[in-house]
């Protein structure tokens, strides 16, 4: 017969059971309450008829203990909580570690605490720093994407799929800011229908961003290379590569009146770009964001030199 063991210490537990005749005793631990190290269960149960060659299990009290999950995602450190039987709580907050990571623990892992005890896991933000800096949607999901604009008060304008089923949507700011999730970042923004397809899982493959006249960083109108470098600050942009105008232009000319100046750079794994221009009644300031094959191959640039900066420019104003 199995002999009473819950409650008393293992190697006591274990003893017992051998001393009952028992020839094959394994440990199985289980997070509990109760002290570190002691009996919990044992199968079969206390009083069970038993062969000597039968398998008998004691369950060992194990403490709650908070787990190592620093590093890892939200989804991945929520499970690994709740399955030592803790619940966890997800805050956001800014940080210049990976998107949407673990960069903070409380408590400490390793801290021993009780069953359902909450650990507060601090999450780098999984939305954009602000809705200017266009590469940082990349690192969003398309639903974080449009959560977080729905939290800066960014209206639906038009909302609809690229055939590849790609976002073709737009969003404008109370300020009057177009922002456009598309394809073809480079032409100006067009589209049709309601749908918030960001929140319900289209892809975003480019991103364009038509600032309003207050919004523009203080010398973003001029078309200068400091002009340039003021919008890509706002942007978040970093490696300028070509700056281009409308006497760089070789085909085709833009019509009399207009004019440009164009930074075009890649950063990463992606391509951007900022234009400056319009007409002296009209000028526009434009920014955008899409995967580095796109210019490199994904669009035929031989009637523009092969210039990124010129076709960009050219298909964004003229």
């Amino acid at each position: 017969m199995v002999p009473q063991v819950v409650g008393q210490d293992k190697d006591a537990a274990r003893q017992a059971l051998l001393d009952a005749g028992a020839q094959n005793v394994v440990f199985a631990y289980v997070n509990s309450d109760a002290p570190d190290g002691t009996v919990v269960a044992v199968d079969p149960a206390e009083g069970s008829p038993f062969v000597s060659a039968d398998t008998i299990t004691i369950s060992v009290a194990e403490p709650y203990v908070v787990p190592e999950v620093m590093g890892l995602s939200a989804d991945a450190a929520k499970a690994a909580v709740e399955k030592a039987g803790l619940t966890a709580k997800i805050t956001y907050v800014e940080s210049d570690q990976p998107h949407n990571t673990v960069v903070a623990v409380s408590p400490e892992a390793g801290t021993q605490t009780s069953e359902g005890a909450e650990v507060e896991l601090s999450i780098s933000s999984p939305y954009p720093s602000d809705p200017f800096h266009l590469l940082q949607y990349f690192d969003c999901t398309s639903r974080e994407a449009a959560t977080f604009l729905g939290q800066e008060s960014y209206a639906l304008a038009f909302g609809g799929t690229h055939s590849n089923g790609d976002a073709n949507t737009s969003y404008t700011s109370p300020a009057g800011d177009v922002l456009t999730f598309t394809d073809k970042p480079e032409a100006p923004a067009a589209g049709s229908g309601a749908d918030d397809v960001l929140a319900n899982g289209a892809t975003i493959g480019g991103v364009r961003l038509a600032f309003s006249a207050s919004s523009v960083p203080a010398g973003g109108t001029a078309e200068t290379e400091a002009g340039v470098r003021a919008v890509m600050e706002a942007c978040g942009f970093s490696t300028l590569k070509t700056l281009a105008t409308q006497d760089d232009l070789i085909a085709p000319e833009p019509a009399d009146g207009k004019h440009f100046i164009c930074g075009y750079g890649e950063d990463g794994d992606w391509s951007w770009a900022v234009i400056i221009g319009g007409t002296d009644e009209a000028s526009q300031v434009i920014a955008l964001a899409c995967p580095k094959n796109r210019f490199n191959g994904g669009v035929n640039l031989s009637s523009f030199g092969g210039y990124a900066a010129d076709y960009i420019a050219y298909t964004s104003l003229f």
